[in-house]
This record gives structure tokens, sequence and C-alpha cells, in this order.
């Protein structure tokens, strides 16, 4: 904890060195600006900046209890996709009864997750070139 003795010594040194001479725009190199940020920049920007190069070998994971669209949304943002679920509601989900690994590049990773799901759920998925990952209903395995 500082004690008031040291943040004194801090506020008077620093107007002492105001007051010597040097002038505020020699410490100065941080400008003030009232109000909000921009628009542009508020929210969450680190969930927007992709993680991983989809193009380079990474490990992709599923953790257990966690639920298909959730843990694609987590993958899609991970490479800079966009996650389009087109499973109507009444379509429901599924919860993944363990947790697994798929290695390789999003496409690789990706296509080897579906491999499995598809034989044994109604859901597929597929990457599109504009950089979307759709997850849709296949058949009616379910």
């Amino acid at each position: 904890m500082i004690s008031k003795r040291i943040v004194s010594i801090a506020v008077f040194i620093s107007v002492g060195i105001l007051s010597t001479g040097l002038g505020a725009e020699s410490l100065s190199k941080v400008e003030k600006m009232d109000g909000a940020y921009p628009m542009s920049i508020q929210g969450d920007v680190m969930d927007k900046v992709p993680a991983v190069d989809p193009n380079q070998s990474s490990e992709f994971e599923i953790r257990k209890g966690e639920k298909l669209r959730k843990a694609m949304r987590r993958w899609a943002q991970t490479v800079g996709y966009e996650l389009v679920w087109q499973p109507e509601p009444e379509d429901g989900d599924i919860r993944f009864a363990s947790s697994m690994v798929f290695t390789g590049t999003f496409a690789e990773a990706a296509n080897d997750f579906f491999m499995v799901v598809r034989e044994q759920t109604k859901f597929d998925g597929r990457l599109h070139s504009n950089r979307v990952l759709r997850v849709y209903v296949a058949n009616a395995k379910m």
C-alpha cells in the first residue's frame, strides 16, 4: 500500500518539475479526450480478432458437456469465420458426452469433426469460401 507521505512527495516533485520551466508539453504525450469511445471501437474487440490462422495447423477442442452451437461459435471466432446456424429451434442441439481434440487446419479439423457428428446425429456442417461455417440439419437419424 502506498503511504500518504510518498504520494505527497510524488505530487510535490511533479509540481516542482512543471514550475521549473520544463513545460507541460515535454512531459505529456497523451491527449485527454472527453466522452465515450467511438462506436467503431466499443464492445469486446478481442472476440472479433482471430486468434488462429485458419490455414495453419492448430488444435480445436470440444469440451465435455458443451453444446454443438456454442462449440462451433467458438471455433469460428477463433479463426475469424462467421457461424451460420440453420437448425430450427425444434431441431434442438446436441451436448457432447466427452471432450475431443481435432488437429489440423481449420478445414481439416472441421471436416474430421463433422464426419463424427454426421454419423451419429442429424446435424452436419460445411465451410464456405466466404469465411462462413454453416451448420444445418442433414438427416433424421435422431
